[in-house]
């Protein structure tokens, strides 16, 4: 058992389902924000030093400008910040619950780097008018405990798309040097200096105008520097998307995927049109176009790990699926059917069979667990022992996930096994 199993119970497949929209919601909001704390933070940190080892006000400035876009209050930074990645550990643990995921502890241990790093950020906003060095370096170990919190928290979400390799993973080494965990690291990378860029705009002559109708030298050098970083970064992000999407595991694929990420792709290339436009003289009002489809490209990239992660875990969903029925046929006193029973019982047993087993079975085929018309054999003449295996399951093919328990009454369970017998000698039997 997982340490974080201890601390979620079992949900139904619709308790899930809206689990999972609350997934995307906590990303939708920590992703974009937090992207662009990490890119104003650096690039604040780095005029910072250039302002003062060469006196150049101008960066000086910028400097102050930029980490006060983004660090300009301490309640957005834990509400935005800090709050989303605990309900997103609560979530992953969750979905992956009995999931025997090893990658799941390393997400959780990603955030102490995180919070430490958004804390020494914080320090370095209120001293950065200060002129010891030593608040430029606090902010410096700031930005780089980020980028190393957030990349074992991006390639730990990676590695839950290829459960195969779960087991397999056994220190953080083996966590980080997947090339599609580093793919999805760096399309985050370079989306959120894109978003920084892009915020620039946004947020100095759109949003608060604080420089739209300036006619300075700053203006003009906030501008430039606004419009080429966000133009650069968000033509490398489709490089390094293209990358995680070729490097994905082969169970994560679907035709969806592909669609949503061509989708990602026509957004980019919208917003790299926008930012060339006014590159070329065109109003910084475009910034407002910009920053809201990056966003929106944003949250499709979000669906796109979501889809791939479906599409990776579909087997334990279905897993979970059927341990939720064993759960809620324990707690729930009346059923559908109460009557009857017996192992002549055919209707009973079919009714369990498509209400309980048929999640992880079929008779010609395997799904979650083997097809019956290949373990069916060797009840046929002791159905006693088919009604004690099903009473109390035990593993026996280590190919397959154990069987839960059912929590059907015996009545129930000399139905189904009559029912399984006479199917599979009437209809699957060579």
């Amino acid at each position: 058992m997982q340490f974080s199993d201890q601390f979620t119970l079992l949900a139904t497949p619709a308790h899930l389902s809206l689990v999972k929209m609350l997934l995307i919601v906590m990303f939708l909001l920590h992703l974009p924000y937090i992207g662009m704390f990490i890119g104003s933070s650096f690039f604040s940190v780095w005029f910072n030093f250039s302002g003062k080892r060469n006196n150049n006000q101008l960066h000086a400035t910028f400097a102050r400008d930029l980490i006060d876009m983004v660090a300009f209050n301490k309640s957005i930074g834990v509400i935005l910040g800090v709050l989303p990645l605990l309900v997103i550990a609560l979530i992953y643990s969750q979905i992956l619950h009995q999931g025997n995921a090893t990658t799941l502890p390393y997400l959780i241990n990603s955030f102490l780097p995180i919070i430490v790093g958004l804390i020494f950020v914080y320090i370095y906003k209120y001293t950065i008018r200060m002129e010891k060095d030593i608040f430029w370096l606090v902010g410096a170990f700031g930005v780089l405990l980020l980028l190393a919190g957030y990349f074992v928290f991006i390639a730990s979400i990676s590695r839950f798309h290829d459960p195969e390799k779960w087991t397999f993973i056994k220190n953080p080494f083996q966590l980080l040097i997947g090339t599609h965990a580093m793919g999805s690291y760096l399309a985050f990378l370079t989306s959120s200096f894109a978003m920084t860029g892009i915020g620039v705009i946004f947020f100095f002559f759109v949003w608060g105008k604080k420089l739209k109708n300036a006619n300075s030298d700053y203006a003009a050098y906030v501008k430039k520097f606004g419009l080429i970083i966000g133009l650069i970064f968000t033509l490398l992000t489709p490089l390094f998307i293209v990358f995680g999407l070729i490097n994905l595991p082969d169970i994560a694929y679907s035709n969806s995927l592909i669609i949503s990420s061509i989708l990602v792709m026509i957004l980019l290339a919208v917003v790299t049109n926008l930012l060339a436009k006014m590159l070329q003289g065109s109003p910084t009002r475009l910034g407002t176009h910009a920053f809201a489809l990056f966003i929106v490209a944003f949250l499709v990239m979000i669906l796109n790990s979501g889809i791939a992660r479906e599409n990776s875990l579909l087997e334990h969903n279905k897993f979970l699926a059927l341990e939720s029925q064993a759960m809620l046929t324990k707690i729930i006193p009346e059923r559908a059917i109460e009557a009857g029973g017996g192992i002549t019982d055919y209707a009973k047993g079919e009714s369990v069979f498509k209400r309980v087993c048929s999640s992880c079975h079929r008779f010609d085929q395997k799904v979650v667990g083997p097809a019956y018309a290949t373990v069916l054999t060797k009840y046929e003449n002791n159905i006693q022992n088919l009604i004690e295996f099903v009473s109390h399951p035990q593993k026996v093919n280590p190919d397959y996930p154990a069987m839960p328990s059912l929590g059907l009454k015996i009545t129930e369970i000399e139905a189904v096994a009559g029912y399984l017998l006479k199917t599979y000698q009437e209809e699957y039997k060579k």
